[in-house]
């Protein structure tokens, strides 16, 4: 990325917009500094969290641009900034992860074994108008995020149903992706126990339970566990953005 700053930060309206979004602002820089001399400076100024935010979030704007050049998506500058303050989440908690001798599921995620996709999912529910959004989020081994997505359900009856029916959607998902490994994570302890089970299920949930069954037996393994809510806090994240908005996000 070449030229000066006025260049990059006020002619691209677009990547100043992310740039802002997630606190990064170069207008205080003279307008004509060279754009490499302006990167390297803030790195040497920067506090150590400020130059994570910067790599993440150029990365993100490199990746992005990518997939608009090469598959056609759309630029969204709200989705973008969602994702890179999502990617901010999960590389602090991998940092946990690395840094501390934490126990599996407890306090932090983990990494799946090699050549397993993780999926985390998590819902919101607003009860007075029958509507929830699925937060789903699938990383690789290495910790990764593969794709990071939210869904948008309505005519819900209950938080049951909620967090049952968006544990189906990351399973549909994982499928459609062609993920044949798939390890899943959710937060709630009911619908993991009636999916591990097996027991026949009676509740009012039985015919999603049984469809989730069906669809793990297409994968080459499959496995179904429960984690703390503070370990599940990107898929968390990713439900709550996506209350704003009406139509999936990808």
């Amino acid at each position: 990325m070449e030229g000066s700053v006025s260049h990059v930060f006020w002619e691209f309206t677009f990547i100043k917009g992310v740039l802002q979004g997630v606190g990064i602002d170069g207008s205080s820089s003279s307008p004509e500094q060279n754009w490499n001399m302006w990167l390297a400076n803030s790195f040497l100024n920067m506090q150590e969290e400020q130059c994570k935010w910067l790599v993440i979030t150029f990365w993100a704007i490199w990746y992005h641009k990518n997939k608009v050049c090469h598959q056609g998506e759309r630029q969204c500058t709200t989705r973008l900034i969602s994702f890179i303050k999502a990617l901010y989440t999960e590389n602090i908690q991998l940092e946990v992860v690395t840094e501390v001798g934490v126990r599996k599921n407890e306090c932090a995620w983990t990494p799946s074994r090699i050549n397993v996709v993780k999926g985390n999912f998590n819902a919101r529910y607003n009860n007075c108008i029958m509507k929830s959004v699925t937060g789903i989020i699938f990383r690789d081994f290495e910790g990764n995020i593969m794709v990071a997505c939210t869904y948008p359900n309505t005519y819900v009856a209950d938080a049951t149903t909620v967090d049952v029916r968006a544990c189906l959607k990351m399973v549909v998902v994982a499928e459609k992706l062609g993920f044949r490994n798939l390890v899943i994570e959710g937060d709630s302890l009911t619908v993991i126990k009636k999916i591990q089970t097996l027991e026949e299920d009676k509740s009012n949930i039985t015919v999603i339970i049984k469809e989730i069954r069906e669809r793990a037996r297409r994968f080459d393994s499959f496995t179904c566990q429960f984690t703390g809510r503070s370990v599940n806090h990107v898929a968390h994240i990713m439900a709550e953005e996506g209350k704003r908005w009406d139509l999936p996000r990808f």
